[in-house]
């Protein structure tokens, strides 16, 4: 089988489409984000009687048996994936630290001298989770692809023509936006219509102010008016007028 046909034949996403982003390591260097999760041993004294309940209590001190290596599900779920290896030296640099260990994220590796167990690079606070399950499912194909630098060399001039290939297919598609303006020439927008007439909107005429009272004294004197039914609107119009009965007092 050709270099790379293996990865291509399971990784066709990546390398067929265009815009597809590629990050390669050697398989050796794929890490994971786990949550830690110690079990710590327990003493027994063996000079004490086994029902007493002193007789044995939880050694924080000694390299614990177990060290859990919990993948990430969603939300504050974990599942148990594997587990962490550490050698004596190492748990008791550890302990220097004076910090606590328990749930934090480590950035772990296989171990390749002792599979299946995985050894732990270095802490990542930075983060609140590991990494996501589906997540970790791909980075374990990368790994069992074991994709080697060399092979991705040889695979370079194949890759390339690929690529050129799909640029010329690419560049013969009618783009989307001469496809959006064609499709706009014939069909206008409709706020671009003229609106139809009973969708217009009535006119507002100015309101009519009230006619001054000079307005009124011509308005009678020419005989314009004739609404003799009018209210009075002015001050003056309320008074009554004692001049014409003047002759009738004396």
């Amino acid at each position: 089988m050709k270099p790379f046909d293996s990865f291509k034949k399971k990784n066709p996403e990546i390398v067929n489409s265009p815009d597809f982003p590629f990050k390669w390591k050697p398989a050796h260097e794929n890490t994971i984000d786990f949550k830690l999760e110690i079990v710590f041993n327990t003493f027994v004294d063996p000079d004490l009687d086994k029902r007493d309940p002193d007789s044995s209590y939880t050694d924080y001190d000694s390299r614990p048996d177990i060290i859990k290596l919990k993948v990430w599900k969603g939300g504050k779920e974990h599942d148990e994936f594997a587990e962490l290896y550490l050698e004596k030296d190492e748990w008791e640099q550890l302990k220097e630290l004076q910090e606590p260990l328990q749930g934090r994220i480590v950035e772990c590796r296989k171990k390749v001298d002792k599979p299946p167990y995985w050894e732990m690079l270095r802490f990542r606070d930075d983060k609140a989770n590991g990494n996501h399950f589906t997540v970790v499912q791909k980075i374990l194909q990368s790994i069992q692809d074991g994709v080697s630098e060399e092979e991705i060399i040889k695979s370079c001039p194949e890759i390339n023509q690929l690529w050129k290939k799909r640029y010329q297919e690419k560049k013969q598609k009618p783009s989307s936006s001469s496809i959006t303006s064609h499709s706009h020439h014939h069909n206008p927008p409709m706020n671009n219509l003229p609106p139809k007439p009973e969708q217009e909107a009535p006119k507002l005429e100015k309101e009519s102010q009230p006619p001054t009272k000079k307005q009124k004294v011509e308005s009678s004197s020419d005989g314009s008016s004739n609404d003799t039914n009018k209210k009075p609107e002015m001050l003056d119009d309320l008074l009554p007028d004692y001049e014409g009965d003047s002759d009738d007092l004396d």
